[in-house]
């Protein structure tokens, strides 16, 4: 498999790097494994955003 570039995202470059992701600091772009990891690891960003907005029920 080809490896997978995402352009620099600070905001979430914690779970970029906890998904393997490496931050290469010439070209401003996290490098990952592979396109699955890449979309795990964005998937999980939204999961997270949409677990963070949910409402609260009482």
């Amino acid at each position: 498999m080809k490896p997978a570039l995402l352009g620099s995202v600070s905001g979430h470059s914690s779970v970029l790097t906890e998904f393997g992701g490496r931050f290469e600091q010439g070209e401003r772009v996290f490098l990952l494994a592979n396109w699955p990891t890449l979309e795990a690891a964005l998937q999980h960003i939204v999961d997270e955003r949409k677990r963070d907005r949910a409402p609260i029920l009482s």
